[in-house]
């Protein structure tokens, strides 16, 4: 085994890019602050629409609130019905993080599908030339 002496670990701690980890604490940090806010408007809907009792709607909003998706669209309708948004306010407040997703999903698709362009292309120019 080798030993590695502090001076081979922080060279190794300078290479690593930073900027990586930082972006991703930040998108954690912002999910969890949208999961807590959502939280409050799923509860709320919950105890208005099914008036649950409060230990059946905390753990139930709690668990909404994480679940992707199913958290932003609950209190889509917490926000519009209880509190009384408006319907594009709730929308631009509870799905902005999926534009970033979307993006990044339609981008890869985009390379992609150029890549195999570009392979299926070659590859008749192949057939082709050896005709």
């Amino acid at each position: 085994m080798e030993d590695f002496s502090e001076e081979d670990i922080e060279q190794v701690e300078e290479e690593r890019p930073k900027w990586k980890t930082r972006l991703g604490c930040l998108w954690i940090v912002a999910y969890l602050c949208m999961a807590i806010f959502e939280i409050f408007a799923i509860y709320d809907w919950l105890e208005w629409k099914y008036e649950l009792n409060t230990f059946l709607s905390v753990i139930a909003s709690v668990v909404a609130g994480f679940t992707p998706g199913l958290g932003s669209l609950l209190a889509y309708f917490g926000a519009t019905e209880v509190w009384g948004w408006e319907s594009l306010s709730a929308v631009v407040v509870f799905f902005w993080y999926y534009i970033p997703i979307v993006l990044v999903s339609l981008l890869s698709a985009m390379l992609v599908a150029y890549t195999l362009a570009l392979f299926v292309v070659g590859r008749m120019k192949a057939m082709l030339d050896n005709k």
